[in-house]
């Protein structure tokens, strides 16, 4: 598809969560399931092979990127758990989902975890559901 796909694609641990979706006139697309709460959607357009545009889970939430490296940089990132997602559960409005860095994290994961209606994950590992959180937090 193009460099960033096929970087990907030779990487052994994201490898099996790559799936090509349908090309269209304007874009090709792929997407990275890391895991049941954390999909990328990555849109190439087909007019410059060096826009892309990844959108997070479906959703609003996305960003635009115009150099390859900086691209796979952001995706390892993502792959290595350095962003931790915040899904707040309770709110009807659309941009429920924050992102945060793993330090930042670290400092208010008590408050976090003392919520109920949050979902914490990042690209490696689901960190809490709903009510539930993970039981060897490192």
């Amino acid at each position: 598809m193009n460099k960033v796909y096929d970087t990907l694609r030779a990487n052994e641990n994201i490898r099996d969560k790559l799936t090509i979706n349908e090309s269209h006139n304007l874009f090709d697309s792929f997407n990275i399931d890391f895991n049941e709460f954390l999909r990328l959607t990555v849109y190439v357009e087909t007019r410059d092979p060096n826009y892309y545009t990844v959108e997070l889970n479906g959703g609003l939430t996305h960003w635009h990127h115009d150099d390859d490296e900086a691209l796979l940089q952001d995706l390892a990132e993502l792959a290595n758990g350095e962003v931790i997602f915040i899904e707040n559960m309770r709110l009807l409005s659309l941009s429920k989902i924050k992102a945060i860095e793993k330090e930042k994290f670290e400092k208010k994961k008590a408050r976090y975890f003392a919520k109920k209606c949050l979902r914490i994950y990042t690209g490696n590992s689901i960190i809490k559901r709903n009510n539930e959180q993970k039981k060897n937090l490192t």
